[in-house]
């Protein structure tokens, strides 16, 4: 009897962890993105509104839909990054300006301009300090997405995202 239910107890526990495991799975390669909140700036870089707080960090925890947009991945790091991004003007007509601040020697920052169909509109793999972006097609879209990857000289990575809003 004890054999048995200890055999039960053993079967429980890992039908539940390989369940977990797999809800994890799912939920990080099917979740919804919303494009939602954009952290308004003029045409010098100055805020016009509250910041989307999930906008413009190093922290993401991206699902697989995400990842994917990226070929390249390296070793996450535990260490919080130093760098700055700011993206102005938002809105945007026809283009705007990625400034990036304190980035760290021999880092790079990649990065992904897609729309909500996770159609990539503009990307480059080396950015480094103040870049005029002027993506082709947007016409049409109201909310676009930036995913970036900063890659530090030791090859960890810091990522993050950022919606920007085009205006006709």
């Amino acid at each position: 009897m004890k054999v048995r239910n200890s055999i039960v107890i053993i079967f429980v526990f890992v039908f539940s962890f390989f369940s977990c495991e797999k809800d994890k799975e799912q939920k990080n390669s099917d979740s919804t993105i919303y494009f939602t909140g954009i952290s308004k700036k003029d045409f010098e870089g100055n805020s016009l509104s509250e910041p989307d707080e999930t906008d413009w960090r190093f922290d993401d925890e991206w699902t697989t839909k995400e990842e994917d947009l990226f070929t390249e991945t390296y070793s996450c790091s535990n260490q919080e990054c130093l760098t700055n991004i700011v993206v102005y003007p938002n809105p945007f007509q026809n283009r705007f300006i990625l400034n990036l601040s304190d980035l760290p020697n021999s880092s790079r920052l990649a990065i992904r301009l897609v729309n909500k169909n996770f159609d990539v509109l503009f990307e480059h793999d080396s950015i480094e300090g103040i870049v005029s972006i002027m993506p082709p097609n947007i016409s049409g879209y109201d909310t676009l997405r930036l995913y970036y990857k900063l890659i530090d000289s030791e090859n960890y990575e810091f990522k993050g995202h950022g919606d920007i809003l085009v205006q006709e």
